[in-house]
């Protein structure tokens, strides 16, 4: 959907210029774009070190993405995994552990079966949390910097303009065109404001709340699975975290899948 609010965002503005004027050539002007967007950069460079420049600007390879993993396989991943540990401990789900993608779910997993204490877990993991959100709040800072500085860089570009047409001011038949070109340059600097740097600052924001509540939920798995809960309670305590209407559908399958054990059961207790 990023992508599809951006063409769209284009198309309107494209649209309304070519339904007012023909002239659409107008609006474009190179050396204003390059006032605006360099001038921008040069700020975000003298404000932010290097290296978390060349990650924001990688991490907007991920902006195009489906946002986050599917959470209810989490759920069904502990309640799957609490089974397992409640008949035969936590030895039990290790070689399964293993096997686990990288990522948080695996790193908190692997604390657990490795022997370390609730505290312990806690702690490692929480630090975990505090230092990716960090990464990600820079990124998210980084775009609303842009986003402010941008508008202000139209304006340097529209006074160099205007700076410029002033000195042509013995041939009248230019000012009116030169001044249109001058004003380009602030009509750069709310585009790029508004339509790109500050739309980017929103959906890194986002997408960290996102990963924020998912990695709550993983958390509370393996703070479940160390206690040694029950996989009815893990399940339920693991849905609380998601949508109502989505709870409900795993309580549907979690339901089905019973009933459907159950019946696999009768036959083979009829025969005997």
């Amino acid at each position: 959907m990023t992508l599809f609010g951006f063409v769209l965002g284009f198309a309107i503005f494209i649209g309304a210029i070519l339904h007012e004027t023909q002239e659409a050539t107008l609006f474009v002007n190179p050396h204003g774009l390059l006032i605006v967007f360099g001038g921008s950069l040069a700020a975000a460079f003298a404000g932010f070190h290097g290296g978390e420049l060349v990650r924001s600007v990688t991490s907007l390879k991920f902006i195009f993405r489906k946002v986050s993993e599917d959470p209810r396989k989490y759920v069904s991943m502990f309640e799957g995994l609490a089974q397992k540990v409640s008949q035969g401990g936590l030895s039990a789900i290790e070689e399964e552990v293993s096997a686990l993608p990288e990522g948080f779910a695996k790193e908190g997993l692997d604390l657990l079966v490795n022997g370390f204490k609730r505290d312990e877990i806690v702690d490692i993991m929480d630090t975990r949390l505090e230092t990716m959100a960090l990464a990600e709040q820079s990124d998210s800072n980084l775009f609303r910097t842009m986003a402010t500085l941008a508008p202000g860089f139209g304006l340097v570009g529209t006074l160099i303009g205007l700076i410029i047409m002033l000195t042509k001011l013995e041939d009248v038949s230019k000012v009116a065109p030169s001044m249109a070109t001058a004003m380009t340059a602030t009509f750069y600097g709310v585009i790029l404001a508004n339509l790109i740097f500050l739309p980017l600052s929103v959906k890194i924001s986002r997408r960290l709340d996102s990963k924020l509540w998912l990695y709550e939920l993983i958390k509370a798995g393996v703070l479940m699975l160390y206690e040694k809960r029950n996989p009815l309670y893990v399940r339920e305590k693991l849905g609380a975290y998601l949508d109502p209407s989505v709870r409900k559908k795993i309580s549907v399958e979690a339901g089905a899948a019973v009933r459907a054990s159950v019946a696999a059961r009768k036959p083979a207790a009829a025969k005997a």
